[in-house]
């Protein structure tokens, strides 16, 4: 009960904050999000930076999904902007697909979505050509917002946020301005990963 009431306190919060923080985020196009487990929570981020184009989002204790999206009061950067997405420890259970549905049939310019399944997970979903067929079958609903979404499924053994794991700040903010990518979230989605062959 306290641990509900805490968490809507936190969302209604979270909701204010992003519309006052709305116009000032216009220049971030790559986000991460750890733990960010409800579409409530991610939507609210959402409104925080209208031109997202990329958004990696983490969550260590799985996905749920809550919120239907109001078209009365579009996100702008899933009406314009938002391309891609990648999802860590995902497990393709119903909760984990209505999740990825909400992008796809929401983020009118969305070219892909990614979705990293660890290899300790129970079942070893992935291993199969079927799992996968599944999974992008669930993914393609009638509505989707762009017709252009492909799926790409990879399996690895630890979370993205360990690659980047240091006590000394300067460490990070050196490796980063040392790196040549424009995205350097994608390294952590990528890093010692296996593709998985439909």
């Amino acid at each position: 009960m306290l641990n509900s009431r805490r968490r809507n306190i936190m969302e209604k919060c979270l909701l204010m904050k992003a519309v006052m923080l709305a116009t000032t985020l216009r220049t971030v196009k790559i986000l991460a999000l750890e733990d960010a487990d409800s579409i409530d929570v991610v939507s609210n981020y959402l409104k925080c930076f209208p031109c997202l184009e990329k958004l990696y989002i983490s969550a260590s204790q799985g996905y749920r999904s809550a919120a239907s999206y109001d078209k009365q009061n579009p996100i702008e950067c899933l009406e314009h902007h938002l391309k891609m997405v990648a999802l860590d420890g995902y497990e393709g259970i119903r909760p984990h697909v209505k999740f990825a549905q909400f992008f796809v049939r929401n983020a009118r310019l969305l070219e892909l979505m990614k979705f990293r399944i660890f290899k300790n997970y129970h079942c070893e979903p992935g291993t199969t050509k079927e799992w996968i067929e599944d999974q992008q079958r669930q993914l393609q609903v009638r509505s989707m917002a762009s017709r252009h979404v492909k799926f790409h499924f990879v399996r690895d053994a630890r979370y993205y946020q360990d690659v980047y794991c240091s006590e000394d700040i300067s460490d990070l903010s050196e490796h980063i301005h040392d790196s040549a990518r424009d995205d350097p979230f994608d390294q952590w989605f990528e890093s010692e990963k296996e593709a998985l062959a439909c």
